[in-house]
């Protein structure tokens, strides 16, 4: 498993697997529930579902050209994509999608006369009429979908569907519309039970009234019991651009852009620093690169490390943690961290060899690990 995690590649299900899973849930969901009880986010999928066939996650990086074309709106979802471009270039095209979802969505949507209740019924009506629109975009639910500009990007999948989504980056379309016809809408970010992460939506009136919506399954959910305190809140427009510069850190990582990368976690952290994802992800760079060997760099990913165990002590984090000790040479204490990972996920097939490394004569750290 790799240690390093991605924010929009944890919706929970991959895309191969994504059809059978929603059968299943269907054959094995409950004939009957009362009225007022709503799934949990994170919990359905609704088709279409597109299985990646014959193409990537993660579209092919274009040369940079002179834009001709002019977004017609504004929003969320064309600073993210200005920003992502700076690392791999979105082309126009995506940028006119992106318009033309705008337009489409402001034509479904219809006026709810006022009266008790009727803000929910408003809520609801807004956002089937958004992904009623990504559906009839050819847009297919396919699980890592990596940036918003490989959501708008071109493809020729299966079923004729053109496009991929998945729950982060549904939610940014989500919020671009909401920008322009000014929805109190706000992404949730939570860890499922199962470990996986997961974003949906949420409406808020005032008086703190709020209603919950899952764009995998383009309904309404409800926040899961039982989160860590940081999660499971309205995250602030910062925030989400904090979460998306994150997005931008991986693939300048993955273009060996290891300063720029890091640049990018900074700002993450900076954005969104109630989250402990970009904290274990910078220093999950920086315990793994051997380009990556500055003293003052080495002890920022300690730190960084070491924030993301105190805000949430998962196996995973502990694992990096245990890294970084490796990294600037304390194998004493990455034996300790190393071993409370095997104790949390004893299953895992790349602890233990970790493990076995520090006890080596000489010990290595993890410089390579993928």
């Amino acid at each position: 498993m790799n240690r390093f995690l991605t924010l929009a590649a944890a919706c929970l299900v991959t895309g191969a697997n994504l059809q059978t899973f929603a059968a299943t849930q269907v054959l094995n969901a409950p004939r009957a529930k009362p009225a007022d009880t709503l799934p949990d986010c994170g919990s359905t999928y609704s088709p279409p579902f597109a299985s990646g066939a014959g193409t990537t996650q993660q579209r092919v990086c274009a040369a940079p050209v002179k834009r001709s074309y002019k977004p017609k709106y504004h929003g969320l979802g064309y600073d993210v994509l200005a920003l992502e471009s700076e690392a791999c270039f979105v082309p126009d095209s995506s940028f006119q999608l992106l318009d033309s979802i705008v337009d489409q969505a402001k034509a479904s949507m219809k006026t709810i006369p006022p009266g008790a209740g009727a803000w929910e019924v408003d809520a609801q009506q807004k956002l089937s009429a958004i992904g009623d629109v990504l559906k009839r975009n050819g847009f297919g639910l396919y699980i890592p979908t990596v940036t918003l500009g490989d959501a708008l990007a071109d493809r020729n999948l299966e079923d004729g569907l053109v496009h991929m989504m998945d729950c982060d980056t549904s939610s940014m379309i989500y919020l671009t519309v909401a920008d322009e016809v000014s929805m109190p809408l706000s992404m949730v970010d939570i860890t499922l039970h199962s470990g996986a992460g997961h974003n949906y939506l949420r409406w808020t009136q005032p008086a703190n009234t709020t209603l919950d919506w899952d764009t995998n399954g383009r309904e309404r959910c409800r926040t899961p019991s039982g989160l860590p305190t940081w999660q499971g809140h309205a995250m602030t427009r910062q925030a989400v651009l904090g979460y998306s510069s994150a997005l931008r850190a991986a693939v300048w990582a993955r273009q060996k852009e290891y300063p720029r990368a890091l640049a990018d976690y900074r700002s993450a952290i900076a954005g969104y620093p109630a989250a402990p994802m970009s904290y274990n992800n910078m220093a999950w760079l920086i315990a793994t690169k051997a380009e990556v060997a500055d003293t003052a760099v080495l002890q920022e990913g300690l730190r960084a490390a070491q924030h993301a165990v105190s805000i949430e002590r998962s196996a995973n984090y502990l694992d990096t943690l245990a890294c970084m000790y490796a990294r600037v040479g304390n194998f004493q204490q990455a034996i300790v961290e190393e071993s409370n990972a095997v104790s949390l996920d004893p299953d895992d097939a790349e602890f233990q060899p970790r493990l076995k490394g520090f006890n080596e004569t000489p010990p290595r750290n993890c410089v390579g690990a993928p």
